[in-house]
């Protein structure tokens, strides 16, 4: 052993499987961040027993991890060929998405289209990686499945770059290992920057030139049945919520009345669009990423003017004019 290793000796890496339960290691992806978390807490039992003493015993004292979900937290920045990736995994398809003169749109699906990875093999789950520089000191998770994500996207934080927070559950967890594979690390073009975005709106108000920085979090609620590792995964229910920073404007009072409306069926449409085009994505580094939102709460801070801050709750409307808690559309060859 030539040192101690540091994170920069690591690489992190993800690759969709195809038959649940069983780990890949052909073509991994090395993932743009710095580091990964996996956990897997052990049960800690403690007996009680009357014995003699004052205080727990070895005897009476033992952990396992029976029954223990493992799970993992990475933070990355996003690309097209990521959005392709890993964006499936928290918007689940029973069959594959396809894309359309290479524009995918995916979105917050339905009882019918929504998979069986354990039962049918459907749907994306994947093996992640902490791929370390000395044998049989790797770590991995099996059939891990994104139980939430959050976008985020500011002048300042992350390099003004479209950045995700992903959290995982997974069937399996292994370390002291090695892991096999050439690792493709993703190419960091054509990124979602701050500067590029082209469109930020709510209904008919137009945000765009008092935009200051947004955070939708998506939540599928995927969980395995019973909390734990050999049932089935299953997604509940869609929460979508995004919190969005403005300075204040004419549009942003109108907006302030809208959440005080007492009136139902009055979601309207959230938009946030980078690239060349604020309605079909047609060239790398085009994103829309829209959602079918209640403007819920607003909160003012006035010590540089007035920046509000307002939040939205994503709900169902009418399918079939695009209208979903979240959709994404870009463009990707």
């Amino acid at each position: 052993m030539s040192g101690y290793k540091v994170l920069s000796d690591y690489s992190f890496t993800l690759e969709r499987e195809t038959v649940y339960g069983t780990p890949v290691g052909s073509a991994p992806i090395g993932l743009p961040t710095e580091t990964m978390t996996f956990t897997q807490t052990p049960n800690k039992h403690r007996l009680n027993r009357a014995w003699g003493y004052r205080g727990q015993h070895e005897a009476n004292t033992w952990q396992d991890t029976y029954g223990v979900v493992p799970t993992a937290a990475v933070s990355m920045i996003m690309t097209p060929q990521l959005m392709e990736v890993l964006l499936p995994g928290v918007l689940q398809n029973a069959t594959d998405w396809t894309a359309t003169s290479n524009v995918w749109t995916m979105y917050t699906n339905n009882y019918a289209n929504l998979p069986l990875p354990k039962g049918n093999d459907e749907g994306y789950f994947y093996t992640l990686v902490r791929n370390s520089p000395a044998t049989l000191d790797d770590e991995r998770l099996t059939s891990a499945v994104p139980t939430s994500l959050t976008l985020s996207i500011g002048p300042t934080d992350n390099e003004g770059i479209l950045m995700a927070d992903w959290e995982f559950a997974a069937k399996e967890y292994d370390r002291s290992i090695t892991v096999s594979g050439t690792i493709a690390h993703a190419e960091l073009t054509d990124m979602y920057k701050w500067g590029e975005l082209v469109n930020v709106s709510f209904g008919a108000y137009d945000l765009t030139s008092d935009f200051v920085s947004a955070e939708i979090k998506v939540t599928s609620g995927a969980k395995l049945v019973s909390d734990i590792p050999d049932g089935e995964f299953v997604f509940p229910k869609w929460e979508v919520s995004c919190t969005l920073k403005v300075i204040a404007n004419s549009n942003t009072e109108a907006m302030k009345t809208k959440v005080l409306n007492r009136d139902v069926n009055l979601a309207e449409t959230l938009k946030i669009a980078f690239g060349t085009s604020a309605t079909t994505p047609s060239a790398e580094g085009d994103l829309i990423l829209t959602m079918f939102a209640y403007a819920t709460e607003w909160s003012s801070d006035y010590t540089e003017g007035e920046i509000i801050d307002f939040t939205f709750e994503g709900v169902f409307g009418n399918t079939g004019s695009s209208e979903y808690p979240f959709m994404a559309k870009f463009y990707h060859l």
